[in-house]
């Protein structure tokens, strides 16, 4: 508001700090995330998570709220904690955050891929003959006679400097076209400058990638977390948000272009490239991300029976999505099977091969939602699953995302329990695959039953190594908890709850019985699966044997399986390289059945079923 008080907001991460200023009274999660730092509010901001603690000086003053209360208690209060989400700068304060998702690990590479390099926007060298008495035709009709092309159209923008254009370059130009319209015209030769952006927006994650159309060859990438995650960590957060914010839908239009215009800008400047020289860029998305980049409202996707704005593909210039590019750069947004089997699920089906390989194959994609493709003689079956957070560590006491400090991997060792971190530095939380990896080595060890609960007596324990890891077990917020280690810079234990477990059999249980469903309704049976495709982070670093052990995947799968990295990504980047993969993608929609399980009475028996270890 104009004249509202500013208040001064310091910053200290990883020894670094950072100063700005917000207006009096705003929210500390929003002021955080304005200025770069994302902390981890899986529940949207909501306080119903707990996760957004940070440590706040210069606040002894105000009066914790209510949700406050319910996650941080007298001790950690009195060193200053506080939920970001629940607490209003109403003065000046420094804020100490330990760690955010701004260093987080995120997979960018996929499969090496082969394609015929033909992209959809394509630049062509004219050598125009000189207007004479005898050859009187008009500058449009002779750039299109030249060109070859038929029914090629020239927009009024580029009539406007087309023939300063011709003359200034004695008739020789370079169209830049997509074989129907010209984009642009330039001076001279320019075929050996051509530039593709590929972009994978997820969730959680967004991967640009920056493409040489003339060699085909992947230049550089870079990678952050998406900027939405400040409105929830999945798909219904954000459209809730939505709902209940007049403006959010622009909120989080705004956000995600205003993030990938700059790391597209970040590409070209550190490989020197002119963004003049960037022509298209290829979008893969799930649906919701989908209707929040392109501004339209996402809440009927959210409310039965799922139908979305759009889900064919389109094209768009940059200029009118609000990109500060080249005006006449061409956007293409990769098509969606339904509400929740998006774009970036048809990217996985292109670059994974399975539609052109001669065996019954399965693609899962392990993410705040389960998206499960399967590949048969007969088409394409797909399904979505409300997998929720939990395997990216959100409604985990102490889960986190793939961050440097993370635990990603647990095993047994010498009869002692061993853990890896991602950077191997000092344990600050556990990561979706070590709290697969941790409730396998509990099951294995008897520590908790096929039910999930933890095992109350020693003398139910039969195998030396459970009855060693039974001290372990410990009483943390009124429930049963199994200590893995300790964070040094809290002197907090790192453990896995009873409530965690549930939340792991919740989200393993919606994924293993999808999977069932879905080989069902195709007439095939789990041995008939020839190969599993693993798609995304998650799915490059989960450990087979302890997905196996806890029921996520069917044991017949233990050698089949393969992880294919950022499936969405390269998928992307094919299409961007290839218009017959492009076509291709488009084609997918007439072999695709989508099966709605939410509508099948079959679905929620099976997910009981896999609810047990």
């Amino acid at each position: 508001m104009p004249g509202a008080e500013q208040c001064k907001v310091i910053v200290y991460r990883n020894n670094e700090k950072s100063e700005f200023l917000c207006e009096q009274g705003s929210n500390l999660k929003e002021v955080l995330a304005n200025n770069g730092f994302y902390i981890d509010a899986p529940c949207g901001g909501k306080g119903s998570c707990g996760k957004c603690k940070v440590k706040v000086a210069g606040a002894e003053n105000i009066l914790p709220t209510n949700e406050e209360m319910r996650f941080i208690d007298s001790t950690e209060l009195d060193k200053g904690y506080r939920l970001a989400c629940a607490f209003k700068v109403t003065k000046d304060i420094e804020v100490e955050i330990k760690h955010d998702r701004g260093d987080a690990q995120i997979v960018t590479s996929g499969q090496k891929y082969k394609v015929d390099l033909n992209p959809k926007v394509a630049k062509q060298y004219l050598s125009l003959q000189y207007p004479t008495i005898e050859d009187q035709r008009d500058d449009v009709k002779r750039v299109i006679d030249a060109a070859g092309i038929a029914n090629l159209n020239v927009p009024l923008s580029v009539m406007k400097y087309l023939p300063e254009m011709l003359r200034n370059n004695d008739y020789n130009i370079t169209i830049v076209h997509d074989y129907h319209n010209i984009l642009k015209i330039e001076g001279g030769d320019t075929t050996k400058v051509s530039f593709g952006i590929a972009i994978d927006i997820g969730t959680t994650t967004i991967a640009v990638y920056l493409v040489d159309l003339v060699t085909g060859k992947e230049v550089d990438v870079i990678s952050e977390l998406n900027g939405q995650k400040s409105y929830g960590a999945d798909v219904i957060s954000r459209i809730n948000y939505t709902m209940e914010n007049s403006a959010g839908i622009e909120q989080l239009r705004s956000k995600i272009v205003t993030q990938l215009d700059n790391m597209i800008k970040v590409l070209a400047k550190r490989n020197h490239v002119d963004i003049e020289n960037i022509y298209q860029i290829m979008i893969a998305a799930n649906t919701t991300m989908i209707h929040l980049f392109l501004g339209l409202a996402p809440k009927n996707i959210a409310l039965s029976p799922f139908i979305p704005v759009n889900t064919a593909s389109v094209d768009f210039t940059a200029d009118e999505l609000g990109f500060n590019l080249n005006r006449a750069c061409i956007v293409t947004l990769l098509p969606c099977i339904s509400a929740y089997v998006g774009a970036d699920i048809v990217a996985g089906i292109i670059s994974s091969g399975m539609i052109k390989q001669n065996e019954i194959s399965l693609l899962i994609d392990i993410g705040t939602n389960g998206e499960i493709a399967l590949s048969t003689k007969n088409g394409i079956y797909c399904c979505s699953t409300a997998a929720g957070p939990a395997f990216e560590g959100a409604h985990i006491r102490n889960g986190c995302g793939g961050i440097p400090g993370a635990i990603n991997s647990i095993r047994i060792e010498n009869e002692e329990l061993k853990y890896t971190t991602i950077s191997n530095i000092q344990p600050i939380g556990i990561c979706g695959s070590a709290i697969i990896d941790v409730v396998a080595m509990l099951i294995e060890n008897e520590l908790i039953d096929e039910t999930g609960r933890f095992t109350e007596e020693e003398e139910y324990i039969s195998n030396e190594m459970g009855k060693k890891l039974f001290n372990r077990i410990t009483e943390i917020d009124g429930q049963p908890a199994f200590v893995i280690t300790e964070n040094p810079a809290t002197n907090e234990v790192i453990a896995i709850t009873q409530k965690d477990i549930r939340e792991l059999q919740l989200a393993k249980a919606a994924i293993a019985a999808g999977i069932r469903i879905l080989i069902k309704y195709s007439g095939q049976s789990v041995n008939d699966i020839q190969k599993v495709f693993f798609a995304g982070g998650f799915g490059s670093y989960i450990n087979k044997s302890s997905a196996i052990k806890i029921g996520l995947i069917p044991k017949e799968f233990e050698n089949k399986i393969v992880a294919i990295g950022n499936a969405a990504g390269t998928g992307a980047k094919m299409c961007l390289l290839s218009n017959s993969k492009l076509l291709e993608s488009f084609n997918l929609m007439d072999i695709s059945k989508y099966i709605e399980l939410s509508s099948l009475p079959e679905f929620q028996n099976e997910f009981i079923d896999c609810m047990y270890f």
